[in-house]
């Protein structure tokens, strides 16, 4: 089953890797109890993700993810600081999706359609502020990951997809419906 690390080389394994630590932090960050440390996780993640994406020449994974980091700093202080509680960063950031995903048409194909799709959906649930929100929105980002990363060969990619839906689900069993329980008992 696993003949197929032996075929590569020793920089394709340095760049699964890569891919590896990110998986490892993005499943990790959906089981934070607070927004501000789901963000932070998912902040160190899109910084493992980009280098991971543009070492495997997956254009539009590692530009988005290079938005990703920007969107997770604005959105971490969303709730508690003035200047990044404004409607405008949404814009901003969507505008950035769209012309990198425009420019990534030219390098990778439509394919570069799927990323954004999950972009858009993770940028939205980071600028919740229930954290099951945050989770609830963020699973639908996954399959369009996860069939990007099939067709850019990022085994821990599709990995983490599956990890992440159930991280998701499991931070929704363990953290979610007990506190929505505890609140239709109120």
């Amino acid at each position: 089953m696993l003949e197929f690390l032996s075929d590569l080389d020793w920089w394709s394994l340095f760049v699964q890797l890569i891919g590896v630590f990110a998986a490892t932090i993005g499943i990790l960050s959906y089981q934070q109890k607070d927004r501000k440390k789901i963000i932070l996780w998912q902040v160190v993640n899109n910084v493992l993700w980009t280098v991971h994406m543009f070492l495997l020449g997956a254009f539009a994974g590692g530009c988005l993810n290079l938005i990703g980091i920007f969107r997770g700093t604005v959105f971490y202080y969303r709730v508690d600081q003035k200047w990044a509680q404004s409607k405008l960063w949404y814009a901003v950031i969507l505008a950035l999706i769209a012309a990198v995903t425009a420019y990534s048409i030219t390098q990778d194909g439509l394919i570069a359609l799927l990323p954004m799709v999950g972009m858009v959906c993770t940028t939205f649930s980071l600028a919740l502020a229930n954290p099951f929100h945050v989770r609830v929105l963020s699973f639908f980002s996954s399959p369009c990951w996860l069939i990007y990363n099939i067709i850019n060969g990022s085994i821990p990619g599709i990995c983490t997809e599956i990890f992440v839906m159930c991280s998701i689900i499991l931070g929704i069993l363990r953290i979610d419906l007990p506190k929505l329980r505890q609140q239709q008992k109120n």
